[in-house]
């Protein structure tokens, strides 16, 4: 999967306290020549060492909807409703 169309994803990934989390920063591309099934489609580095359990959005600049498509040991794929939104996510 290119995220050509993203942004640069994973801007900071952290401990989230005494929980096995991470908080990530993400910021979803322009539609712009892009196909509708690829839109708005991210993948992000969690750095877990496992499935996640799962994602909640923490902090978003525009109204969105957030929707996991798959996840493995170390990314998750994710696909947001809106263009250029800059969502924080805590990922478990």
């Amino acid at each position: 999967m290119s995220i050509k169309h993203a942004a640069k994803s994973s801007r900071a990934v952290f401990p989230d306290g005494d929980i096995d989390a991470v908080v990530v920063d993400v910021t979803t591309g322009s539609s712009a020549g892009v196909p509708p099934a690829d839109r708005y489609v991210l993948d992000v580095q969690h750095k877990l060492g496992r499935v996640p359990v799962g994602v909640q959005v923490i902090m978003s600049n525009k109204v969105c909807n957030v929707y996991c498509i798959r996840k493995d040991a170390t990314t998750i794929r994710l696909k947001a409703t809106a263009e250029r939104a800059e969502i924080t996510l805590r990922i478990w």
